[in-house]
């Protein structure tokens, strides 16, 4: 994947935190129990270090190891926009595009699960 100069700006302070200890990962076992996994891959779409594997007993695609809290917390502070969309701030269209896309993936629920309500549901997130 070619990279703007924002994105390799953010893919390098995202590094360099990893590098000084800023930044740390911590194992993420499958929630099925069982430790059973093919490696996917090594490194995600940008080239960072991040392991994907598969559990070979119920299927959950999953990273690990992953990043603790308060590299999640700080990464989409200050790094993911920059990375995933070469822009600092998301605009208003990307926002809206957000909305439309959340009440298709609602209504795509709502064909299979017609009586399924937001309110007082557990949601998952769908295409991390």
């Amino acid at each position: 994947m070619k990279l703007s100069v924002e994105q390799v700006n953010a893919r390098e302070s995202f590094l360099n935190k990893f590098k000084n200890g800023e930044y740390k990962t911590v194992s993420n076992p499958c929630v099925c129990g069982i430790n059973s996994d093919t490696l996917i891959s090594k490194k995600d779409r940008y080239g960072i270090d991040l392991e994907t594997k598969l559990c070979n007993n119920c299927g959950l695609v999953r990273s690990d190891p992953y990043y603790d809290t308060n590299t999640l917390s700080s990464f989409y502070a200050s790094e993911y926009r920059s990375l995933y969309t070469d822009d600092a701030k998301p605009s208003n269209e990307f926002f809206d595009h957000e909305v439309l896309m959340g009440n298709v993936v609602l209504k795509n629920i709502q064909k299979v699960l017609p009586e399924f309500k937001i309110k007082d549901s557990v949601i998952y997130e769908i295409g991390c």
